[in-house]
């Protein structure tokens, strides 16, 4: 089951918060250190939830369906009776003509920008209004963008 769909856990509003309050790094250069913290708050939050996790895998896509320059991966968590799975991708940078593309899957999109000014010069509000779920943090420094359509 994609976690993002699961009615009950509000995962992306949980996820997100998560992410805001640890202020960790989320560019592609730090993947390293990215990819564990999603582990483990994906398998706390199904914790969070009385779902208990035996197993957890993560995978990178070997041909993702985006710009090459992303970086995409999927976690997957198992329980006792069920699977959970996550598929996430890092921007590496905001191509508009790429939003028709993200609008069509189910991943979860992750953008750090180190100049906030981006968002006053590129209009993403009318593309992002499109999908079911976004989010914008800016602080003096840096902008975090996430979004997905499921």
């Amino acid at each position: 089951m994609n976690i993002i769909k699961h009615k009950e856990i509000n995962f992306l509003q949980k996820f997100t918060h998560d992410l805001l309050d640890c202020n960790i790094d989320i560019s592609i250069s730090n993947k390293d250190n990215f990819i564990p913290w999603v582990v483990s708050n994906l398998v706390n939050i199904l914790h969070d939830n009385k779902i208990f996790i035996s197993s957890v895998v993560m995978n990178p896509d070997i041909n993702p369906e985006f710009n090459k320059t992303h970086f995409s991966f999927s976690v997957l968590a198992k329980s006792k009776n069920k699977s959970y799975f996550l598929d996430l991708i890092l921007l590496q940078e905001l191509n508009l003509d790429e939003f028709e593309k993200f609008y069509n899957s189910e991943k979860v999109f992750l953008l750090e920008l180190d100049n906030a000014m981006i968002l006053e010069k590129l209009p993403l509000i009318p593309y992002l209004n499109k999908f079911n779920f976004f989010n914008i943090s800016k602080d003096n420094k840096k902008c975090l963008l996430i979004f997905s359509n499921k």
